[in-house]
C-alpha cells in the first residue's frame, strides 16, 4: 500500500487520501478487484502502462481490470485519482485466473515525499474543459497532479495529504475549524483515527497551503502563527535530516501573493534558518496566467501541473542531490 491506510479491519484496508494506491505482482492472463466504495475514480496501470480509468459505484462489487494478458508475471497499480470528499475505499481482495495468485510485492522506492495541500495538490479539475466547467470527481486526476508527476520523475514514493478548500489557518469560507493541520493527523481523511507517524518517514515534506486562507483577504498574523507552529511540529515529528519545502502558488496574485510570500518566506523559512534550521526552503510556483489553460474553476490545468512539477523537481534535486 502506498499512502495512508487503515489496516484495522479484517475485511481489508481502507484508504481515502488522493493518490493512495496499491501495487501488486501476480501471474496469469486476467485480474480483477473487489472493492467497497461509494463511487470514485482510479487509474489502473499494468506493467507500467496506464490501462484504463476505473469508475466505481456505491456498494461492494468485483471489477474486472484486465483480461487476455500474456500468461506471465505482471505488476499492477490501482491508483486513487479522487480525494477524500468522495468517501473511503475498502480493498476486499483480488480475482485471478484459477490456480494463480499474488507474488511478492514490488520493491518499494527508496525515496519518500510527503505533500500537504489543498485542491491544487489534489489535482482538482485538472482534466476539466476550462475555467467555466463544473467540477465533478471525473475531472480530478491526482496521477497527473504536480506532486505525483514530480515524484515519478524523482523515482520517489509520494504520500499526499490534501483536501479541497482547506487552509493552514482557515478554509475558503473563512472557517478556522477543521483546518489541514488538524486533518493531517488522520489516517483517513473522513475519520478521526490517528495516523501513526513512525510507520512512514519522508525524506522531503512539501507544504502548499495558503490559497484558501487568502480567499477572503489577508488572514494576518493568525496565518503566520499557524504556519510556523505547523512547521515546528513537523520538525519535531521527523528526523532533522528531513527537508521541508514551503511552497506557494500558482493561484494567488497581487497583494495576496505578496502577503503570503512575506509570511512564508520571511516569517517562517528565513526565521527558522536564522535559528539554525538549514533543512527548510521556500519555493514559489509561477502565477498562472491562462497561457497554459485552466482546469475547472480556474484551477491549474494539466499543463500548469507539469510546469509546477518541473519546478518542484529542480528544487528537490537542489536540496537533496537526487
Amino acid at each position: 500500500m502506498i499512502g495512508r491506510a487503515d489496516k484495522s479491519s479484517p475485511v481489508g484496508w481502507k484508504f481515502s487520501w488522493p493518490g493512495s494506491s496499491v501495487a501488486i505482482r501476480f501471474t496469469g492472463t486476467s485480474v480483477g478487484v473487489q472493492l467497497t466504495d461509494p463511487g470514485n475514480y482510479f487509474n489502473v496501470l499494468i506493467d507500467g502502462n496506464n490501462l484504463l480509468t476505473l469508475s466505481t459505484s456505491a456498494g461492494t462489487k468485483v471489477y474486472p481490470l484486465a483480461s487476455g494478458l500474456p500468461d506471465s508475471t505482471h505488476e499492477l497499480i490501482l491508483y486513487r485519482r479522487t480525494e477524500g470528499r468522495s468517501g473511503n475505499t475498502q480493498l476486499r481482495g483480488w480475482v485471478f485466473d484459477n490456480g494463480r495468485g499474488m507474488l511478492a510485492p514490488p520493491k518499494a522506492a527508496s525515496r519518500r515525499i510527503e505533500l500537504i495541500g489543498d485542491s491544487i495538490s489534489c489535482g482538482y479539475g485538472n482534466e476539466g474543459a476550462g475555467p467555466g466547467c463544473t467540477f465533478t470527481p471525473a475531472t480530478e486526476n491526482h496521477y497527473l497532479s504536480y506532486g505525483a508527476l514530480a515524484a515519478r520523475e524523482l523515482q520517489a514514493e509520494i504520500t499526499t495529504v490534501a483536501w479541497s478548500g482547506k487552509g493552514m489557518y482557515r478554509d475558503a469560507a473563512g472557517d478556522p475549524s477543521n483546518t489541514m493541520p488538524e486533518m493531517y493527523t488522520r489516517t483517513l481523511s473522513t475519520s478521526t483515527t490517528l495516523w501513526t507517524f513512525g510507520s512512514w518517514t519522508p525524506d522531503v515534506v512539501v507544504i502548499n497551503l495558503g490559497t484558501n486562507d487568502f480567499a477572503r483577504g489577508d488572514p494576518g498574523q493568525p496565518y503566520l502563527d499557524a504556519y510556523l507552529a505547523f512547521v515546528q511540529r513537523l520538525r519535531m515529528q521527523y528526523p532533522p535530516s528531513t527537508q521541508i519545502i514551503c511552497a506557494l502558488g500558482p493561484m494567488l496574485s497581487g497583494s495576496n501573493l505578496a502577503a503570503a510570500r512575506a509570511y512564508i518566506q520571511t516569517g517562517v523559512v528565513d526565521k527558522l534558518r536564522k535559528q539554525g534550521d538549514n533543512r527548510i526552503s521556500f519555493l514559489e510556483f509561477p502565477t498562472q496566467t491562462g497561457a497554459l489553460g485552466y482546469g475547472c474553476l480556474y484551477h491549474p490545468s494539466l499543463q500548469t501541473h507539469q510546469q509546477m512539477a518541473d519546478f518542484l523537481v529542480q528544487e528537490v534535486k537542489k536540496q537533496m542531490a537526487w
